[in-house]
């Protein structure tokens, strides 16, 4: 196909899937990577160029922009970098998200689809400036924001319980090894009393459970009892099983439990997240057993009709305004009502 009589003067936009050719490839690869905003087209060479927007000349080698060559990878990458963009979808680290496509309007209303073709559900963060919204959105999903929605509330975070980690001792060698990214200071040993009661040994020395245990829900606190405070230093570590002890079904033999989070599979760091949204698994918070409360102090928008929408909650929450109950929800949206209210408090 000869195209070099073609280039793109614009951000980006998207097609529809059929049959494309170089120019429309690089509008619906643009579009899936955000690499648009408020208009995008083909122009022949012979327009007048709109010098406020990027213009990238399509040949048979394959891109050219600002006298240089580029694959479309290499395009993609180095526009990503050169394109300003109002509004940006990212990962957490920072990373602007592919197959997401976001649009800004002059109202301040920020329009997000992702354009994976699954059901999965994927976090994402809206940036704005310096503002940061997480929020959830699945494949094919659809999520606007206006623009008094886009500030992200100072969460204060409030657990009831420590976190737990349960210790699955290995068949043949009756150990559990883990390991410490930073120093643990405040750890206790959780030891089922019911029934065959677990002898273990930490990092060889025998560990003694007598203190009636407060760290786990009414009904299972009374068939456990809990070591005193416990460090555990950065490395690794194995408690071992030294006596025959079967496994009962939903009443382990051992817990971990302390100010930590599981930031891989058997991988502990020190202290629990200050602020929570999505999947509690995101947050190293999986085997976390206990309530959260979360408390911000909010501005009320002033017009009728306002919704308080905590969509980033992916959990069963109560939702106060002022200490005053509005409403509990178990699933998405978790929209209420917003009455002539300044702090929110929702426990999880």
């Amino acid at each position: 196909m000869e195209a070099s009589s073609s280039s793109l003067r614009s951000n980006f936009g998207a097609g529809v899937p059929f049959s494309l050719g170089v120019e429309e490839e690089l509008l619906v690869v643009g579009r899936a990577n955000q690499l648009t905003d408020e208009g995008e087209r083909l122009v022949d060479e012979a327009e007048p160029a709109d010098h406020a927007a990027p213009s990238i000349l399509i040949n048979e080698n394959g891109y050219v922009f600002n006298g240089s060559d580029y694959s479309l990878d290499a395009l993609l990458s180095e526009l990503s970098q050169s394109v300003r963009r109002e509004a940006v979808v990212t990962d957490a680290a920072g990373q602007a998200c592919r197959h997401v496509f976001v649009r800004s309007y002059t109202d301040g209303t920020v329009a997000v689809v992702d354009l994976n073709q699954d059901e999965q559900e994927r976090l994402y963060h809206l940036r704005i400036g310096q503002s940061v919204r997480p929020f959830l959105l699945n494949g094919s999903g659809i999520r606007v924001f206006e623009e008094a929605a886009c500030d992200q509330a100072d969460w204060q975070i409030i657990y009831d319980q420590a976190n737990l980690l349960l210790c699955n001792f290995a068949m043949e060698t009756k150990e559990y090894r883990f390991t410490c990214k930073d120093n643990l200071s405040a750890c206790r040993l959780l030891i089922r009393q019911h029934g065959a009661v677990p002898a273990i040994e930490l990092d060889g020395l025998p560990v003694v459970a007598d203190q009636p245990c407060t760290l786990l829900p009414q009904g299972f606190a009374e068939l456990y009892k809990q070591t005193t405070m416990i460090q555990l230093d950065t490395g690794e570590h194995t408690i071992r099983l030294i006596n025959d002890c079967d496994e009962y079904p939903y009443l382990p033999g051992v817990f971990l439990a302390g100010n930590m989070k599981l930031v891989n599979p058997d991988e502990l760091s020190d202290k629990m997240p200050e602020f929570c949204y999505g999947s509690m698994m995101q947050h190293g918070l999986a085997q976390y057993v206990g309530k959260i409360t979360l408390t911000c102090t909010i501005k009320v928008p002033t017009a009728p009709n306002s919704v308080l929408c905590l969509n980033p909650l992916a959990h069963h929450v109560a939702i106060y305004l002022d200490d005053v109950l509005i409403g509990d929800k178990s699933w998405r949206p978790m929209n209420g009502a917003c009455p002539l209210i300044t702090t929110a408090r929702m426990l999880c």
